[in-house]
């Protein structure tokens, strides 16, 4: 109860303060702004307090203070706006003079009434997929099944990561180490895992403090890719479409999915058992236009809340240029912008790759000094506050091997030449919206011009560098250009549609469009609502929990390096190596910690320093440790006293404590099996 409320404090505060930074902004908008702000406030106090109190509730009860200052001084000055307001309409109906009366009269208009908004879409659209994206979110999140823990296909591997993250920042210091590999610092964005620790630390269930968020979160995105889209095209019907053109993109996948169907029925049912054969996702015939809500939002959490700062921050670089108060609206984007980099390091990149393409084309096109100026001021405020992440924590990890470099058209170019010739590969990938948008470009109205300019500023260097070592990462970059390409085309596209008003077929047409444009983002969608997959075993579990309660924070634990690991995910301890699929990811050097293990569990007697080496406390013998080649159990058994057992489950003391405690008997906090 007690996190439900902090988290609602936040949500409150961050409100408070949208209402005081724009009265102009109509009542949707800046609900959406302040949920974002809100958001990010609770992402990032308490991490910054953790740097001198730790990762603690003193850490939490520091920046609730700082957080309740903000909504108060957000409240006060609501309430000298409205009374500027009031004062301002009482002197003008009174005759009194003004120095700007038109534009007061304007401003309190504004602030009034506000713009209209594309309130309808959003009553009937975003309520339906916050239902979906929220039952997402409860069964793919450690959803109990007989002692168990289930996850869904596409968080079966990424869920893992993120636990180990959230329950090891427990009480820790700061800046943080992997888990997964001690001595490393964490330089993974961790700051959407921290606000699951917060929520853990006011009393919040492991599970309950991912699904909250992330449902608030993909709710919060549905609404932030509709308020963009009408800024763009200042059309409910166009605005509502492009919403589900994003929701459920997965291109021409589906057509392999039905290929051969009359002749084997069974492949159609392949698209919902099959493991990573969802339409969306078909490596094997370079479908890789993964759908957004099951393959990107559920699972990467980093991704979902870099979207949440993203979204606002594109919505405010659009009006910057026109902005009433340039310096002030400069600073605000700033602010946000300089945050992004430990939320979300693409969504940061993204969102400078398109200023620069956006505000490069306005100043070149309309040569206006408050473009310039207001462009420098962002800049400035941004660097100020990233550069210090990104010398931190980001350009070490990017400068490792294999990082940043250059690699033309993505996940087609294998090193030997394309797969597929290159337009081929991007209209199967992106499916009917991509001829569209290829062809808006033709016909574009002056003022989406520099809209479509920062579009394409990300696609051309998403096309000709990679920012990490997976090939596919790139389409965290090349999501942001279809946000932003999607609504100039469907523009395009209803202006076609008008002027096919003498064929009767047009509407097929445009049914015919929409459908081809969601199919295999639905059929994905519904795939990934069938899946269910055990990722913990009860016996897992019952070993976490016991660890947990009775082994101190920060304890090193031995064990295999399978990703799904008990230990350093649900217990929060460290292992002294994690999975290669995560370290090699991230630009860390572990293979000799890799070595290690393997050397240990095979020759526990002769390998005693790796115990000694990483300070490790506990050895543990599971199902994962047992299929390590030539493992001697029986010499770790001879060596080490046995702490606990449950199932196959085997925990020893490897500590200065061996042999102070004895082996606790099996209890309903514990079962055995």
């Amino acid at each position: 109860m007690a996190a439900s409320l902090v988290l609602a404090g936040y949500l409150l505060a961050g409100c408070a303060l949208a209402w005081a930074l724009f009265p102009g902004r109509g009542a949707l908008w800046r609900v959406w702004f302040g949920f974002a702000a809100g958001l990010t406030l609770f992402m990032w106090l308490p991490a910054l307090f953790a740097f001198r109190l730790d990762f603690t509730m003193a850490a939490q009860k520091a920046s609730l203070g700082v957080m309740g200052a903000v909504g108060i001084a957000s409240g006060v000055m609501v309430c000298l706006n409205r009374g500027r307001a009031r004062t301002s309409g009482q002197s003008i109906q009174t005759g009194q003079t003004s120095s700007q009366p038109s534009q007061i009269s304007q401003t309190s208009r504004s602030s009034q009434t506000g713009p209209r908004e594309p309130l309808r879409a959003f009553l009937v659209i975003v309520p339906i997929l916050a239902v979906v994206a929220a039952y997402l979110q409860y069964t793919h999140t450690l959803l109990p099944v007989g002692g168990a823990l289930h996850t869904g296909q596409s968080t079966y591997g990424d869920l893992s990561l993120h636990l180990s993250i959230a329950t090891s920042l427990r009480n820790a210091s700061f800046p943080p180490e992997y888990a997964l590999l001690p001595g490393s610092r964490l330089a993974y964005p961790f700051l959407m895992d921290a606000l699951s620790t917060s929520l853990t630390l006011w009393g919040m269930e492991l599970r309950w403090s991912f699904i909250i968020p992330g449902s608030l979160m993909c709710a919060h995105v549905f609404t932030g890719i509709l308020l963009l889209a009408w800024r763009v095209t200042r059309s409910e019907r166009l605005s509502g479409l492009a919403l589900a053109l994003m929701v459920f993109c997965g291109g021409f996948g589906f057509l392999y999915s039905w290929d051969l169907v009359g002749a084997d029925p069974s492949r159609f049912m392949e698209i919902f058992t099959g493991f990573y054969r969802a339409p969306a996702n078909l490596t094997d015939v370079n479908i890789r236009w993964s759908n957004l809500l099951a393959d990107m939002w559920i699972p990467q959490r980093t991704f979902l809340a870099g979207w949440v700062v993203l979204l606002p921050a594109l919505s405010l670089t659009l009006d910057l240029p026109d902005s009433g108060r340039p310096w002030r609206d400069a600073a605000v984007l700033g602010v946000i912008a300089g945050g992004m980099p430990l939320i979300h390091t693409h969504s940061f990149l993204a969102l400078g790759l398109f200023s620069a393409g956006y505000l490069g084309w306005r100043c070149v096109a309309e040569r206006k000094r408050t473009v310039v100026l207001s462009g420098v001021a962002y800049l400035a405020v941004t660097l100020a506050l990233a550069l210090p992440q990104l010398v931190t924590y980001t350009f070490g990890q990017a400068s490792a091997e294999g990082f940043v470099r250059l690699h033309f058209n993505w996940v087609n170019n294998g090193g030997a030449g394309l797969r597929d010739s290159y337009l081929y590969f991007w209209i199967k990938n992106v499916g009917p919206p991509m001829p569209l948008i290829l062809l808006s470009l033709f016909d574009l109205p002056r003022e989406r011009r520099p809209i479509a300019a920062g579009a394409f500023a990300i696609f051309i260097a998403a096309e000709l560098v990679e920012f990490q070592p997976n090939d596919y990462d790139n389409n965290k970059l090349f999501y942001v250009w279809y946000l932003m390409a999607l609504p100039c085309a469907l523009a395009f596209g209803a202006r076609v549609y008008g002027r096919l008003g003498g064929i009767r077929a047009r509407q097929v047409m445009a049914g015919a469009f929409a459908l081809l444009s969601v199919a295999s983002g639905v059929l994905t969608v519904i795939r990934e609502w069938r899946g269910d997959y055990e990722l913990y075993s009860a016996n897992a579990v019952s070993m976490a929990r016991y660890v947990e309660d009775n082994t101190p924070p920060g304890s090193v634990v031995l064990t295999a390096t399978n990703h799904n690991n008990p230990i350093s995910a649900l217990a929060g301890r460290k292992v002294v190596c994690g999975p290669d699929i995560f370290l090699h990811y991230h630009g860390l050097d572990y293979s000799e910690k890799m070595a290690d293990v393997l050397r240990f569990y095979a020759d526990p007697e002769g390998s005693r320093y790796v115990v000694e080496d990483n300070d490790v406390a506990y050895v543990l013998v599971g199902d994962y440790e047992r299929s390590i080649p030539g493992i001697d159990e029986a010499a770790i058994a001879r060596m080490y006293d046995l702490a606990f057992e449950a199932g196959g489950y085997r925990l020893y003391r490897a500590g200065d404590d061996v042999g102070a405690e004895a082996k606790p008997e099996p209890d309903a906090n514990y079962p055995d099996g």
